[in-house]
């Protein structure tokens, strides 16, 4: 009886571990026809991904391009403020000198008149 109950268990483990065998490759082969259908149907998308990162691509450089011309255009506001702070600077410092040059051509003109009025 012993005998018997050790051979019924032995052929238990046996069927069980070839039905596991059975199985792994069952399920490998199961995993590689569905991975092998994905792999395809990813391949269908590359065109497609690729058309869309060129679109991107343009309009990231459309972006750009916008981005630099503002840049570019901010520069040329700027260097033309400078130059009319230069232009007033140029006219102010020759207002000024300007307005020396009358005062001290004023106070000749009254010291001469001081000086002839003396003499009167």
């Amino acid at each position: 009886m012993l005998f018997k109950q050790r051979f019924d268990l032995c052929v238990v483990v046996l069927c069980n571990l070839i039905a596991l065998v059975v199985e792994g490759f069952l399920d490998v082969a199961e995993f590689s026809s569905v991975s092998r259908s994905h792999v395809t149907e990813l391949g269908l998308h590359v065109p497609n991904q690729i058309v869309n990162v060129v679109v991107h691509l343009r309009h990231c450089f459309d972006i750009v391009g916008v981005l630099l011309l503002e840049v570019i255009v901010e520069l040329f506001d700027q260097l033309l403020l400078v130059l009319d702070d230069l232009l007033a600077l140029v006219l102010l410092n020759f207002y000024f000198l300007n307005r020396q040059v009358r005062v001290r051509h004023l106070l000749s003109r009254l010291h001469t008149a001081s000086i002839w009025w003396q003499f009167e």
